[in-house]
C-alpha cells in the first residue's frame, strides 16, 4: 500500500476536517471555510463535524483538481485558470459545479466561453450537463468544423444523436447560402475562403452577415432551446404540456 501523502499548500495544524482525493492525498482544511464557499458542504454540514468521526472524507477529484479547488475557499490570490491544460481545467470546472462553489463558478464559465474556439465539442457537453443554453449553443455552432470520427469519441451518445443531425443541417444550409452568394462576382474572393474553411459560417461571419444574402435559417439555428421558452410556446397550443417538455430540448 503506498504511503499517505499530505498536500503541503492544506496542511493547517489548526485544521477541523480532512479531505482525501481520489488519489490518495489528504487535505487539512477548515470545515468554516468549505461551508461558507460551497453549498454542497454547506447543506452537509452536520455529516462532517468532528463528533461524527476524524475519518477523511473521500471525494472523486483527483489531488491536482482539489489543490486548486481549495485555492478559492481561502483568501489568496486565485489561481490563472488561463494558463492550465484544458484537461484539469474541465475537471475543475465540474467540480466547481457539483460543489456549488460559488466563488469560481463565473470564473469557470467565462473560461469555459473562452476554450469554445479550441475545444467546442467539450465545452459542449460541458455546458449541455450543467444546463448553460448560450453556451450549449455556441459551442455547437462552433464544433460544425470539428469531424464526425472527433464527435463520436468525445460526446455522449445521446448528444452524438443529436448533433449529427444539427451537424447535417447546418451544413446544408451552408451550402445553400454560399451557392447564393457565389452568383455575385464581388463575392469571389470571399467565397475562395469560405470553401477552403471547415466552418465557413462561424470563421466568417461578419463577412457574411455584411455580403447579404446569408440564410436565415442558419442564423437563428439553435442546437438546445431554453426549456422555459419551450413550455410557452407548447402552451399555447397544449394547456398540459408532458414532462419531457420541461426538460432542455434539442431544437433543429
Amino acid at each position: 500500500m503506498a504511503p499517505t501523502r499530505i498536500s503541503q499548500q492544506f496542511c493547517a495544524p489548526d485544521a477541523d476536517i480532512t479531505i482525501s482525493s481520489s488519489d490518495g492525498v489528504l487535505f487539512k482544511v477548515h470545515r468554516r471555510n468549505l461551508e461558507t464557499h460551497s453549498g454542497i458542504f454547506a447543506a452537509a454540514a452536520d455529516a462532517t463535524r468532528p463528533e461524527n468521526g476524524d475519518e477523511p472524507v473521500e471525494l472523486s477529484e483527483t489531488a491536482d483538481v482539489l489543490e486548486i479547488l481549495f485555492q478559492f475557499m481561502y483568501p489568496q490570490p486565485q489561481p490563472d485558470l488561463r494558463t492550465m491544460d484544458f484537461k484539469t481545467f474541465a475537471e475543475l470546472a465540474e467540480a466547481a459545479e457539483k460543489y456549488m462553489l460559488y466563488s469560481a463558478l463565473t470564473l469557470c464559465r467565462l473560461t469555459m466561453k473562452d476554450s469554445i474556439s479550441t475545444h467546442p465539442l467539450e465545452v459542449l457537453v460541458y455546458a449541455q450537463r450543467h444546463g448553460h443554453i448560450n453556451l450549449v449553443n455556441e459551442a455547437a455552432q462552433q464544433s460544425m468544423g470539428c469531424g464526425v470520427a472527433c464527435a463520436l469519441e468525445i460526446l455522449p451518445p445521446d448528444t452524438f444523436r443529436a448533433w449529427i443531425l444539427f451537424y447535417e443541417r447546418w451544413h446544408r444550409e451552408t451550402v445553400k447560402s454560399l451557392g447564393y452568394l457565389a452568383t455575385f462576382p464581388k463575392h469571389v474572393s470571399l467565397m475562395q475562403k469560405c470553401t477552403a474553411d471547415p466552418n465557413p459560417a462561424c470563421t466568417f461571419r461578419k463577412e457574411l452577415d455584411e455580403a447579404g444574402g446569408w440564410s436565415q435559417t442558419i442564423r437563428e439555428m439553435k442546437f438546445m432551446t431554453d426549456p422555459k421558452i419551450a413550455r410557452i410556446q407548447y402552451n399555447i397550443l397544449r394547456p398540459s404540456p408532458p414532462a419531457s417538455v420541461l426538460r432542455p430540448l434539442f431544437s433543429f
